[in-house]
């Protein structure tokens, strides 16, 4: 539009309980989670707005989740109405800064966000669990073998 945008770190403090849904590149089909069920939660960092998403047990997110490991979605974006805003001209052109988030929509990952500073990565404790459950599978299969070794 001409101009630069600047969110304020603390714009989102006063929507974090809005009923916020999780989608891919917008899309209103493709639900990931729901902050009033729970599979999605919104904080504030020094940073600005953080979200949390319990990717659901569906083709879509797993189909998502295989993209941002290979690198293809790393971003994310939010649909919002603005509240306060302030706009100041300087020799690059104009700059509004989002001081005062209104209504926050959505938090959605994206393939080409409006902001490239936001950060998209998959965090699994379910990957952990299974790293470790299957470490210690091998430790007992090496414990049985040696059991196997000391019975003969």
């Amino acid at each position: 539009g001409g101009f630069k945008e600047k969110i304020n770190n603390r714009a989102f403090d006063k929507v974090l309980e809005n009923d916020v849904v999780a989608l891919l590149n917008h899309d209103n089909n493709i639900v990931f989670g729901r902050t009033t069920s729970g599979t999605l939660k919104l904080s504030v960092d020094e940073r600005g707005l953080v979200s949390e998403i319990n990717m659901p047990n569906t083709q879509a997110a797993k189909d998502t989740i295989e993209l941002m490991k290979r690198g293809d979605i790393t971003k994310m974006s939010f649909g919002f109405y603005v509240d306060k805003d302030d706009w100041k001209e300087s020799e690059r052109g104009f700059v509004r800064e989002v001081k005062e988030v209104k209504r926050l929509i959505d938090v959605s990952l994206v393939t080409r966000p409006a902001y490239n500073e936001t950060t998209a990565a998959v965090r699994s404790l379910d990957v952990y669990k299974n790293r470790n459950t299957e470490s210690s599978d091998l430790v007992k299969n090496k414990n049985k073998l040696s059991i196997l070794k000391l019975k003969k």
